[in-house]
């Protein structure tokens, strides 16, 4: 036996231990979307024009439900093909292997998959430095405030962000019982924190709020509502005030941003192979998941506004993305904090403990949604390299531990270059919204090449049709339909007002992907991979 082979056999068997449950599907589901559209979204989306007015528990019930179909599509699609990268399988082996290796290879590198790792570790230390310097405002300690204020510094930022990398590589080393030790930890510890605070917050006064706002920021909460709302001149600069729009054309505008809060569903779906009794630990798992996932987005903002009030965090939110000098005046500090949950649940507990617990909390959500992408994204390597449209070395497991390292190593190096690339990225507003329009286009296309396979299947693959465990054209037809129509549309919205750098950016990284498939196919044909005997099975993991 090759040492190619004998990796794959090594592989396989540890598959073949099935360890994953409905709670880890549960965890799973929860884990990957709920990051910054819970701890920023739900608190500063009100605050930019044509948003002002919209209601935003409404954008995030609204946002869910449209999400029912698509997860569905990943529920059946999981359930029907247990295997690694279960997504990945269902369109290669219904339309080939040029569409399968688009659709899956656009999801991780071009959207929610590998390149969001990097971005996402250098994004998550804001959080850390907001509660750092709500907690030293709370305490009025020096100490505390100008560590908070330190980790904004892009140094500082790069050098946490890449701990945090290099701490996701070496866990992975250590195998799956690693893995879910750290997704009980930063998922089901988290949560319970999470919904133990804010339920600590009743009976959710707004004249705590104001209070302790008034006491830590020079009076200034009523001053933050009357500059943005009424405009005006603060130390000779002009503020024009925030107008409100009717309440239907602002929630629906809320709802486009709401959407994206759920990116991530679809990733339980790609460690289908490692699921104990995949039929119902996925039926379980992401109705009990997803349920919590739109109730967590629901309530959230409710309690939020009502301690806080509407209009400040409208307010609050404007003055400090489009007129942060003035809103520094107003406060009478250098470094107001970010509009998230953490400044709002700091302010109104005041106190020093609950800031730094939910801060820590705040943040895990963040750790383990890399922790997911980054488990995710080896399976898919694997089911590739399998398929011999990567190189095989990614495929390579260590007998000790049963880990794909080579697959380990790609995902790090690319997420360290990616984390490096977000200096540059950060620092130009335009490149910015690029990269985040491309990550949505990308995920776009992918659920487009779900739903269509869905519909395909009972059409064209009877072989095929035979293995779904919800063997019911109907349903098929209508989750596969709404899934791609989504999709579609979601492209759509991705595509609306392109710049040039949007358009640059996202065809030279898309004709790389496609330069790749070209290298590696026309590589192992040399080799004597025959592609129609490949895509006509199942694989066995």
């Amino acid at each position: 036996m090759s040492d190619e082979e004998s990796s794959f056999t090594v592989f396989r068997a540890y598959l073949l231990r099935r360890e994953f449950t409905w709670f880890d599907i549960f965890l799973w589901v929860i884990a990957n979307p709920l990051a910054s559209g819970l701890l920023y979204y739900s608190v500063s989306a009100t605050g930019s024009p044509g948003f002002y007015g919209g209601v935003v528990p409404y954008a995030f019930l609204l946002a869910g439900l449209m999400f029912i179909p698509i997860v569905l599509s990943f529920m059946i699609t999981a359930s029907s093909l247990p295997r690694s990268a279960s997504p990945y399988i269902l369109v290669s082996r219904t339309f080939g292997a040029l569409p399968g290796f688009l659709s899956i290879a656009l999801y991780l590198f071009l959207s929610g998959g590998l390149l969001t790792i990097g971005f996402l570790a250098y994004s998550s230390t804001g959080i850390l430095s907001d509660g750092f310097i709500m907690s030293g405002y709370i305490t009025n300690n020096s100490y505390l405030t100008t560590l908070g204020e330190s980790l904004k510094s892009v140094l500082f930022t790069v050098i946490i962000a890449f701990i945090m990398i290099t701490f996701l590589f070496v866990a992975t080393i250590f195998g799956r019982r690693v893995i879910k030790i750290l997704l009980y930890v930063s998922v089901a510890v988290s949560l319970v924190l999470y919904i133990a605070i804010l339920v600590s917050l009743y009976p959710f006064s707004s004249r705590v709020f104001i209070n302790n706002w008034n006491t830590l920021f020079n009076d200034s909460y009523g001053k933050i509502i009357s500059i943005a709302q009424y405009g005006g001149v603060v130390n000779g600069v002009v503020v024009n005030a925030l107008k409100p729009v009717s309440e239907w054309n602002a929630t629906l505008a809320l709802l486009g941003v709401a959407v994206y809060a759920y990116l991530g569903l679809e990733n339980a779906s790609f460690i289908a192979g490692e699921v104990k009794d995949p039929v119902n630990s996925y039926l379980k798992g992401y109705i009990t998941g997803f349920t919590t996932l739109i109730s967590l987005y629901t309530v959230t903002p409710v309690i939020i506004t009502l301690i806080a009030g509407y209009d400040f965090l409208s307010a609050y939110s404007y003055l400090y993305h489009y007129y942060p000098g003035v809103l520094e005046i107003i406060m009478g500090t250098n470094t107001p904090p970010s509009p998230s949950l953490v400044t709002i649940i700091s302010v109104y507990t005041d106190n020093t403990y609950t800031s730094l617990i939910f801060t820590a909390v705040a943040y895990l959500f963040y750790f383990n949604t890399m922790l997911t992408i980054w488990n995710s994204g080896i399976r898919i390597l694997l089911a590739l390299s399998q398929d011999h449209l990567m190189p095989r070395f990614l495929a390579r497991i260590s007998h000790r531990t049963g880990v794909p390292h080579y697959s380990n190593l790609f995902i790090y190096v690319l997420s360290t270059l990616i984390l490096l690339s977000t200096i540059f990225i950060k620092s130009n507003l335009q490149l910015e919204l690029s990269f985040l329009k491309m990550i949505n286009l990308g995920y776009s296309i992918f659920l487009v090449f779900i739903g269509l396979s869905l519909i395909s299947v009972p059409l064209f693959s009877e072989k095929l049709y035979n293995r779904f465990t919800y063997r019911s054209r109907g349903l098929l037809y209508i989750v596969g339909y709404t899934s791609s129509t989504i999709g579609f549309g979601l492209a759509l919205t991705v595509g609306a007002n392109t710049s040039p750098t949007d358009i640059l950016v996202t065809t030279s990284l898309f004709g790389a992907i496609l330069l790749l498939f070209i290298a590696v196919t026309i590589y192992m044909k040399h080799r004597g991979v025959r592609y129609e005997e490949v895509f006509s099975r199942i694989p066995p993991m």
